[in-house]
């Protein structure tokens, strides 16, 4: 999903017509509108994964949406994988580094005022972490930076002791300290003390 949306942001295309993929993709897309641009995105995902789906279908498939968007594969720059998860053995090596895995959300989405669904998918994400045998995380990063104002009074109840946002800004302490929940993008020297 990240990979998608990351070519429609780098496409700068408000809308696109697909007519030689196939279903679900092919048809008129707005991705200009929130809505339309998520559906395309889920579509575009199903499409990528359709079976027999391998890693290298997937490789080739984001490249030609890509061509079809205007983003070529040196952009895309896959070979970093700067779209794939990191490996267990990874995140077990990082670990040992000092090095916490936390929280981002299992659907990679922020489910704005739907308190049942951000506790589902903050569990889901979290039980992900601790079957890899990680500590137990308590630090979330909203997804893509969406939060709402709410998010002080549902964040705590799920064992969250901080939460990032996108916002630009660094951490500071005092008289003008920021709120655990709503922590600009930028951090200073000093961390922060939960």
């Amino acid at each position: 999903m990240v990979t998608v949306g990351y070519m429609i942001w780098k496409s700068g295309q408000q809308r696109i017509q697909i007519t030689e993929l196939g279903q679900p993709i092919d048809g008129s897309h707005r991705l200009d509108e929130h809505t339309e641009r998520e559906a395309f995105i889920l579509r575009s995902c199903k499409w990528l994964t359709k079976p027999p789906a391998t890693q290298k279908s997937v490789k080739e498939g984001i490249f030609r949406l890509g061509e079809l968007m205007g983003v070529d594969a040196e952009v895309m720059a896959l070979e970093t994988r700067r779209f794939q998860y990191m490996t267990e053995d990874e995140l077990q090596t990082l670990s040992k580094l000092g090095c916490t895995v936390e929280l981002h959300g299992h659907k990679h989405q922020y489910f704005g005022g739907n308190t049942a669904a951000i506790g589902t998918d903050i569990s889901i994400c979290r039980n992900i972490i601790l079957k890899k045998g990680l500590p137990e995380p308590k630090h979330y990063c909203y997804p893509s930076g969406e939060f709402d104002e709410d998010a002080d009074k549902i964040l705590p109840k799920l064992n969250i002791k901080t939460a990032t946002t996108c916002q630009p800004g660094h951490i500071t302490q005092g008289k003008d300290k920021n709120k655990p929940y709503f922590l600009p993008r930028f951090w200073m020297e000093k961390t922060w003390i939960c």
